[in-house]
């Protein structure tokens, strides 16, 4: 059992008296209790049984030692990847909009979408698995008045200002809100043009790197209702076959419901599911949702009256938690672009009244 919780769910023993007492249990900082045994006759305490159960012992004991040295070591790695990055030098000067997309236009779509995948991987290595199933309970009980499914982003003013959780979903609908700035702040029809184009390849390049969050954040902006209200420029855009194609597999992919928002899709699912052993930062609405699923099929608390644990739905809930957590195992490794960070550090986001009267101006 302690094996399968090193294995599966070792960031528990990021707390600094868990990871203590279990390194006393297992004697750490001692001569290997396997090598104890082999070679001292004393701890061998009679032939036959007794002694092979005590090696026995002794060898699990030593497995579980190198286990915990080999996950605390980790631990070390993902505290330094999701360190607060030094502050990017702001932009020279607060340019207007068509200064903006300039240099944005300037930009490689391939940086843009590596820059925004390391800060999103940064925030998701960042949650803890309590908040996933603190999450989890608060959309099954939520449910009936938020509608099925239930999305992270209604429930983003639940969450504690705090959580690790809430700035993911804020970094997800910032990154949704500037890719629709950027767009509609543009008063050159041909760079509109050139934008759109522009985000449909930073939303490929994230799929190619596994970063399914930022993807679907860059499909909300392009889908938002402001930027949909921009059908001139949306349809020249779509003219070039390059740019007509990506529109067509990331739709496929991603979806979109209502208003923009995109949705869970066979695809999309399958897509994540693909990627077990590899960088990826998923979609969490669909995972999440899995969890929420548990609590509601169930519905029973997680103990019994007589405080015992609900073995089969703690069975449930620790298979779907390990779909997400999965994802938490791999570090993304290519170096940040600081040119590409400069940039991001300031982006233009506007409100969506605001997003939508300029959009209306503009057409």
């Amino acid at each position: 059992m302690v094996l399968v919780w090193l294995r599966d769910f070792y960031r528990d023993f990021a707390a600094p008296g868990l990871a203590a007492t279990l390194q006393a249990f297992l004697g750490v900082g001692e001569e290997s209790p396997y090598a104890a045994a082999a070679g001292e006759p004393g701890h061998a305490s009679s032939a036959g049984g007794g002694s092979r159960e005590w090696s026995s012992l002794v060898l699990v004991k030593d497995v579980m030692r190198r286990v915990l040295d080999d996950r605390l070591a980790l631990l070390a790695g993902h505290a330094a990847y999701i360190a607060p990055a030094p502050p990017a030098p702001p932009p020279a000067a607060d340019a207007p909009g068509g200064e903006r997309a300039f240099r944005l236009l300037q930009l490689s779509p391939g940086d843009v979408a590596r820059e925004l995948t390391l800060q999103a991987s940064r925030l998701f290595f960042a949650v803890p698995y309590g908040e996933f199933l603190a999450c989890a309970r608060l959309l099954a009980a939520h449910a009936p008045e938020l509608g099925c499914p239930a999305r992270l982003a209604a429930l983003e003013h639940r969450i504690p200002p705090r959580a690790a959780l809430r700035a993911l979903a804020e970094g997800a609908r910032r990154v949704a809100n500037w890719v629709a700035s950027a767009i509609v702040s543009e008063p050159e029809g041909s760079a509109r043009v050139a934008l759109i184009a522009l985000f449909l390849r930073v939303a490929d390049h994230c799929h190619q790197l596994r970063d399914f969050s930022t993807l679907a954040a860059v499909w909300a902006g392009l889908t938002s209702p402001a930027v949909r209200t921009l059908a001139k420029s949306c349809a020249e855009a779509l003219r070039d076959p390059e740019t007509l194609t990506l529109y067509a597999h990331l739709s496929q992919l991603c979806g979109a419901a209502a208003g923009g928002e995109p949705r869970e899709t066979g695809a999309l699912r399958a897509a994540m599911q693909a990627h077990e052993d590899v960088p990826c930062v998923p979609l969490l609405d669909p995972l999440l949702a899995d969890l929420a699923r548990v609590h509601g099929d169930c519905g029973a608390p997680d103990t019994t009256p007589q405080g015992l644990l609900h073995l089969s739905k703690a069975r449930r809930l620790a298979a779907a938690l390990k779909r997400i957590t999965r994802h938490q195992h791999w570090r993304y490794n290519f170096p940040p672009a600081p040119h590409v960070a400069r940039y991001l550090s300031d982006p233009l986001v506007l409100e969506p009244a605001q997003l939508l009267a300029r959009a209306r101006a503009c057409e």
